[in-house]
């Protein structure tokens, strides 16, 4: 998290239905991967002021992400008493990522961080 780099832009905290769904989505994420799973360089760490959002995968066909990682470690292969089990999410990781990535890729940087806030709970998004 990049507390630093939220404070140094004013400390954004916009709030639309657009920020208010990818704020969901890597809620989602993280009830599966704590540490934001093939987005952890992107959300954990705030590299988020490129021009696209890209899952660490996105370069690999599907053999080759099957082989190591079994299709983006799917819900069925979590703990019983995950959040996402227990909630009936059954989506993978990767397509959980590809929407976050579709979701944020267009947004601005102030967006971006906006989401990244309320998720760290830097700020509280008007819903809570």
């Amino acid at each position: 998290m990049c507390v630093d780099c939220w404070n140094e832009a004013g400390q954004p905290a916009n709030w639309t239905p657009e920020i208010a769904e990818a704020l969901a989505l890597v809620r989602e994420l993280y009830a599966i991967h704590p540490t934001g799973g093939p987005l952890h360089t992107t959300l954990d760490d705030w590299n988020i002021d490129g021009d696209r959002i890209t899952p660490w995968y996105a370069s690999w066909d599907d053999t080759e992400l099957d082989a190591l990682y079994y299709d983006g470690w799917l819900i069925a292969d979590l703990d019983p008493q995950a959040p996402a089990v227990t909630e009936g999410l059954g989506r993978s990781t990767r397509q959980i990522c590809d929407e976050i990535a579709a979701k944020m890729g267009p947004m601005t940087e102030a967006d971006r961080m906006s989401v990244l806030a309320y998720h760290g709970k830097l700020a509280t998004p008007p819903e809570a």
